[in-house]
């Protein structure tokens, strides 16, 4: 997930023993620009997403204080990204995440999303009560998760 408060809030009192991930890549974002505005190259940008990966965020955090910023807008925006990682590092433990191969990032649930559920839910003139709504999306996520037969099976047993 990205960074929005409301979603980790969500999150947490829905599914209190879900493993929260910060996406990767929306996190490197931050990052990138940051070492982008301190003129680092896509290499060494590279090897920093390579760091967080591997050593997870406080060799990163090292990296960012160990940085030289002689301008006021470079100081304003290595505080603003050290906000952001303090506020999200209890999401950021990616060695642990890889170790466990979870995704670290959202782009897979966010293209069965659209595929799932968007393709059909937004039919032109398609209109959903909450309840028809649920049990379309059920639908469709056992189908796409092969898991088709299973239903028929069980209605054909009832």
């Amino acid at each position: 997930m990205a960074g929005a408060k409301w979603q980790w809030t969500w999150v947490k009192a829905e599914y209190p023993k879900a493993t929260q991930i910060l996406d990767f890549y929306h996190a490197m974002e931050h990052i990138g620009k940051f070492f982008k505005l301190q003129g680092k190259t896509s290499n060494e940008i590279s090897e920093i997403a390579n760091i967080l990966k591997r050593e997870g965020i406080e060799p990163v955090i090292k990296l960012i204080k160990g940085e030289d910023c002689s301008s006021q807008k470079k100081k304003k925006e290595r505080q603003n990204l050290l906000n952001y990682l303090a506020s999200n590092s209890e999401r950021m433990d990616y060695p642990s995440y890889i170790k466990r191969e979870l995704l670290i990032g959202s782009g897979a649930i966010e293209s069965a999303h659209r595929n799932v559920i968007q393709s059909r839910m937004k039919l032109s003139g398609q209109r959903w009560s909450n309840s028809g709504a649920q049990n379309m999306i059920n639908l469709r996520v056992l189908n796409f998760s092969g898991y088709w037969n299973r239903l028929t099976e069980y209605l054909k047993a009832a």
